[in-house]
């Protein structure tokens, strides 16, 4: 294959991100240069909606330029509810996709994924990866929250079937993720800050975690991200699911018969980075069977990568019509969602406007939706609507920073100056508007106050003690978990220390993301969910509390129980990239591996900076396997090769011994035999010291 159009076709594998709010030099280079076949926009990225729009154009012109036949892929994470990339006041806010799923209608989902997919290519983009297709834990707290429709496969099945055919009538390519799934993922010391794992078998991957995948796929599902997490699978261990072959070729493409782009988790995870680095973690997402891969980070680590495919390629690691096959993919994608004329001449802000106004009734109606009043055993919300207007409300709530969405700035901008007598600290202005609602739809004497991980303090005693019913609110309590114990102090004293007519002050308890904060807790009398702490969501906590606005969603989660957290186990084998030895490269990272191993040969001085060890004219040849992003030597294979040229052998072959078992003497020696191979009037090797 001509040199030009292999990097083309090389280029059009990767789908990179980058700093910064316009077209950076970096940028271009790998655009004019290497032909990346897509951007991954985030909200570093994206400023305003017409910022986006020039963006993006900016981005496509580039590449229109630099003679792509087609228009790069623009991907965006647009998830909706409290996790979106571009705010902006003319992008139609939508509950999350549990708040869609409380709302019981798949229609009303479908409308929301058209409506925020038609705003969305009206600046120019034309991939939104998502949606989340993942089936929460039945048994634990999931990470991912109300980023997911819930744990009944049904209902993720009928909610993301309805947003892929959002997307797709928009004319946007989407990408459903994470699979096989991370709902229900285990973290190796109880903490979000270790390596996520996932044990099941296949049955359960089949009968469960995979069903919202296999069924989209065959209904127009563009695209499928593979998660970079830990996997066991029938008593074996699998390092990362997005570089093992028989979890993206086997089963991905041939159990669940799905044949569109199949997309990488982000390779620059810090884990992965660590262990193998980027130029292998490359080279064995191709060899898995993945289409697309993702770097966000490090223009010197997408660079590598881009190196590392190249160099796979040419020496036979990953076969040239598997890349080609890929390239196929991802260019029937762009065919289906993008094209010149869209990508250089979107239909701008003008429509983007008038999409919204259109779409405002629509967001009043999905968060009319998507609150969950998930029990009221007694009474409590009669109780507090019925309070005489001399009687106090508290209202106790986090300190969280407000969503960044401008009408939020600009209510609390506007009511800034209500509270401008009050010294507020950082994130307590956050429900400042919705505070002075509630008081207004109540008609009573309300006092908002915030809590922190400090706990409570005397004067948080006194305003209970003083209170006629207390609302507090609590967000991921199952992660903050001093938000648990402050509820529940608050229970015990509204409970026990009756109010100055004799009687149990009644306490809601709102929950504004995840709804297991207290879903088991029957203690709790009276709990609502908002699936998120949006304006529009606030105002309609606001009208049910008062009485004016009726919840009738249904919640999305069965009843889970905390379950203990297992450890974690390596992969055992893989294939590496072989690359040839450079001692002004790797010298430093050899020393410390001939230090780790403890043995030296009988002489490496060949190795050094100033040896020849790759010299043409030399009888040895070496190659290493290296951590591309560490420097880091992990395996270190040398031949040897007779004068006559008419014998050779693998003179040492040195693996660290961390990495035994994984691969990597057997990528040695593959490779070395083939080069050994290649060798002119070369008959076969012989075998060295090991």
């Amino acid at each position: 294959m001509d040199e030009q159009v292999l990097l083309r076709v090389l280029g059009n594998l990767f789908l990179l991100a980058f700093d910064g709010t316009v077209l950076s030099k970096e940028l271009q280079k790998l655009i004019e240069g290497h032909y990346v076949g897509a951007i991954l926009l985030t909200s570093k990225n994206l400023e305003s909606a017409e910022q986006a729009m020039h963006l993006i154009t900016s981005l496509q012109y580039c590449a229109y330029r630099a003679g792509y036949e087609r228009p790069l892929l623009v991907a965006i994470d647009q998830e909706n509810g409290s996790l979106n990339s571009l705010v902006d006041k003319s992008i139609t806010q939508f509950p999350s996709a549990m708040g869609m799923a409380a709302a019981a209608s798949p229609g009303l989902t479908r409308k929301v994924a058209m409506a925020t997919a038609s705003e969305l290519s009206c600046i120019g983009v034309n991939w939104i990866i998502g949606p989340v297709l993942d089936i929460l834990s039945a048994s634990r707290p999931s990470p991912l929250g109300v980023r997911s429709f819930g744990d009944d496969p049904i209902t993720v099945l009928a909610h993301g079937l309805e947003t892929v055919r959002g997307f797709k009538n928009a004319g946007v390519a989407c990408c459903g993720k994470h699979f096989p799934s991370y709902g229900d993922v285990k973290f190796a010391d109880g903490t979000e800050l270790s390596m996520p794992s996932m044990d099941a078998t296949m049955e359960d991957l089949q009968n469960r975690a995979v069903i919202p995948f296999r069924v989209c796929g065959q209904v127009g599902l563009s695209a499928i991200l593979v998660g970079g997490y830990s996997l066991r699978i029938a008593g074996k261990t699998i390092s990362y699911a997005c570089l093992e072959k028989s979890v993206v070729h086997g089963i991905l493409r041939e159990q669940c018969h799905f044949d569109g782009v199949v997309v990488s988790e982000c390779l620059t995870m810090e884990s992965l980075c660590e262990d193998i680095g980027i130029s292998q973690a490359v080279t064995r997402a191709v060899r898995a069977g993945c289409d697309m891969l993702t770097i966000c980070q490090s223009h010197q680590a997408q660079l590598e990568g881009i190196a590392a495919l190249k160099l796979a390629v040419q020496d036979g690691v990953i076969p040239l019509q598997v890349v080609q096959a890929s390239n196929n993919r991802i260019n029937a994608m762009k065919d289906g969602c993008t094209s010149w004329e869209r990508a250089l001449c979107p239909q701008g802000p003008t429509r983007l406007a008038d999409l919204h106004m259109e779409h405002l009734a629509l967001s009043g109606e999905a968060y009319r939706g998507a609150i969950s009043l998930v029990r009221d055993a007694v009474d409590g919300l009669v109780c507090i609507r019925n309070l005489p207007n001399d009687k106090e409300v508290l209202l106790l709530t986090p300190l969280l920073e407000p969503f960044p969405s401008t009408a939020t700035r600009r209510t609390i901008q506007e009511t800034a100056t209500t509270f401008r007598q009050f010294q507020l600290a950082p994130g307590e202005d956050t429900f400042q508007l919705f505070g002075t609602i509630l008081a207004e739809h109540l008609k009573v004497r309300l006092t908002h106050t915030s809590y922190s991980s400090n706990g409570l303090r005397p004067l948080h005693e006194e305003l209970i003690s003083r209170s006629s019913a207390v609302i507090i609110m609590t967000a991921d309590a199952t992660r903050n978990t001093y938000q648990y114990g402050i509820t529940k102090h608050v229970n015990m004293q509204c409970r026990y220390q009756p109010d100055e007519d004799g009687r149990a002050r009644p306490l809601v308890v709102v929950a504004l993301s995840s709804p297991h904060d207290f879903l088991t807790d029957k203690d709790i009398n009276t709990y609502i969910c908002t699936y998120d702490f949006t304006t529009p969501s606030l105002k309609n906590l606001a009208l049910l509390l008062a009485g004016k606005l009726d919840s009738t969603s249904k919640l999305p989660l069965a009843a889970v129980q905390p379950a203990k957290l297992d450890t974690l186990e390596r992969q055992t084998n893989a294939a590496w990239l072989v690359e040839s030895y450079d001692g002004t490269r790797d010298w430093l990272g050899l020393e410390k591996f001939m230090r780790l191993i403890s043995t030296t040969p009988e002489s490496l001085d060949f190795l050094s900076p100033a040896g020849r060890a790759n010299d043409e004219g030399s009888k040895r040849k070496c190659f290493v396997v290296r951590n591309s992003s560490t420097g880091t030597i992990l395996g270190l294979l040398v031949t040897l090769i007779f004068q006559s040229q008419s014998d050779g052998q693998i003179e040492t072959v040195l693996v660290d011994p961390n990495r035994k078992g994984v691969g990597i003497e057997t990528s040695l020696r593959e490779h070395a035999l083939r080069y050994l191979a290649s060798i002119r009037g070369f008959p076969g090797a012989g075998i060295g010291s090991t």
